[in-house]
């Protein structure tokens, strides 16, 4: 998600990203970043007024009209492992819980087809006690990109796939996108 976050800051967003792990935190804030991936530590250095490392989904919720869901999804018995899409969706609807403004919610981690509109949509609407289409969009957003050149091909993309639950979120979604 660190490619995704320095390519949004530059193309001139507020970026508040969220990750429990405080090294990971501490290595953004210092743009000093383990592995290599062009442009990653340049953008943060450049960019670091408008990339908000936090620990609070709350807070990154709070501060955005949009949240992108981007979390491992290890293989499990052949098929992908939804723990932490669970977790970090039930953590947003419940940060979308009383919210008036409509929040799109953006899916990024690998999930098979169906996931997205049956439990992803029922994770968020339960947390939230909100309805997906009206208080909430969601949108499917899978990235296509090799390591070495994530920063790159996500500011030029060949195309970019936008699965959408409902015309407004698609739209939004495809206007950030542009």
């Amino acid at each position: 998600g660190l490619s995704f976050t320095v390519a949004l800051a530059d193309a001139g967003f507020e970026v508040f990203g969220v990750d429990k792990d405080h090294t990971v935190l501490q290595s953004v804030e210092n743009a000093n970043i383990p592995y290599p991936e062009p442009l990653v530590e340049e953008y943060l250095e450049k960019y670091e007024s408008r990339i908000h490392p936090l620990d609070s989904i709350d807070k990154a919720v709070s501060s955005s009209d949009m949240s992108f869901i981007f979390v491992n999804t290890p293989l499990n018995e052949g098929d992908h492992s939804l723990e932490y899409v669970e977790q970090v969706t039930k953590s947003v609807g419940q940060a979308l819980e009383g919210r008036d403004e409509v929040h799109t919610v953006v899916v990024r981690s690998t999930v098979t087809p169906g996931t997205t509109t049956g439990r992803i949509r029922s994770w968020l609407e339960n947390a939230s006690g909100q309805t997906v289409g009206e208080e909430i969009g969601l949108c499917y957003h899978p990235e296509f990109s090799a390591i070495g050149e994530i920063t790159e091909s996500l500011q030029s993309p060949d195309f970019f796939l936008v699965g959408e639950f409902d015309e407004a979120s698609g739209e939004h979604l495809s206007e950030l996108c542009r």
